[in-house]
């Protein structure tokens, strides 16, 4: 299934980044390649496919240090901000990508930043 390819690939841009090999670096083109099946999977798994969803999974796939970050913490993410097109869904989906889009956020931290904006909004 396309899930679990897309598990595969995280799994290998985990242990590139174990190995310090750098993907983006030696092979940019398979690195995008990652990155459009990875979409494909978000487009395909979640009920209401965005911006701030493509963002996190651009920004996953390109962080040099995921740490214990794993494919089922993007899940979760992405399932965070699964939302629809609605005033307070605009508004949580605005704040969320000012965190995903903010440089110094890396992505351990966005399960806790994400839930956090919600409790203070809902």
């Amino acid at each position: 299934s396309l899930m679990d390819q897309c598990h595969r690939l995280f799994r290998i841009l985990k242990e590139a980044q174990l190995t310090k090999l750098n993907i983006r670096g030696s092979n940019p083109e398979g690195l995008e390649k990652v990155i459009g099946i990875l979409l494909s999977w978000q487009q395909q798994a979640m009920s209401h496919p965005n911006d701030v969803q493509a963002c996190i999974v651009n920004k996953v796939a390109n962080w040099p240090n995921l740490g214990p970050f794993d494919f089922a913490d993007l899940d979760i993410c992405l399932r965070l901000v699964d939302r629809g097109s609605d005033r307070a869904n605009d508004v949580f989906l605005s704040r969320a990508k000012a965190i995903v889009d903010d440089e110094t956020t890396a992505p351990k931290d966005f399960k806790t930043l994400l839930a956090h904006i919600e409790t203070m909004l809902f």
